[in-house]
């Protein structure tokens, strides 16, 4: 989190917030999961050790769902059953929690667009009424 601060990355700020507000842990790997994150990698050649060291933590620690971004990531998980969500799921549920607004979850989804930060048209729609279904239901 704080390297991608340092890096003004748009999507550091709300990961650090779900972090102290407890929605997100970090941990560390057990010897056996650090020797399945290297078999992943060489299963994987694609992905890098933080993916890998993430889906062997989903599986250490039996987690329901793995934060990710990076698509190849996110299919190799898929595929030995871990769920995953990324950055913009992570921003959903901080706002769909109340603990930012609804211009502060615009603000910091577009800052995360504009960092080129590769989502779908989809997503990004899905994005959008996920906000304001949630903001019509608060009413």
């Amino acid at each position: 989190v704080e390297k991608g601060k340092e890096l003004g990355h748009g999507d550091s700020a709300v990961i650090k917030t779900a972090f102290e507000e407890g929605l997100l842990k970090a941990s560390r790997l057990s010897e056996e999961h650090k020797e399945l994150s290297k078999k992943l990698q060489q299963a994987h050649p694609q992905l890098n050790t933080g993916e890998t060291d993430t889906i062997a933590l989903a599986i250490q620690n039996k987690t329901l769902t793995a934060l990710i971004d990076g698509h190849a990531a996110r299919v190799a998980a898929k595929l030995i059953g871990v769920k995953c969500t990324g950055s913009i799921g992570v921003l959903a549920l901080v706002f769909s929690k109340g603990i930012i607004s609804e211009p502060e979850a615009k603000s910091i989804f577009n800052t995360i667009l504009k960092e080129n930060f590769r989502i779908s048209s989809a997503i990004a729609l899905e994005f959008y009424d996920f906000i304001e279904k949630l903001k019509k239901r608060r009413k």
